[in-house]
């Protein structure tokens, strides 16, 4: 659950870098 859950927020990092910069 958690696993699909860190893998849905890993690809929504990966298509807006720098999200989570500052």
């Amino acid at each position: 659950m958690i696993m699909s859950l860190l893998n849905d927020v890993q690809k929504f990092i990966e298509a807006h870098p720098g999200c989570t910069s500052g």
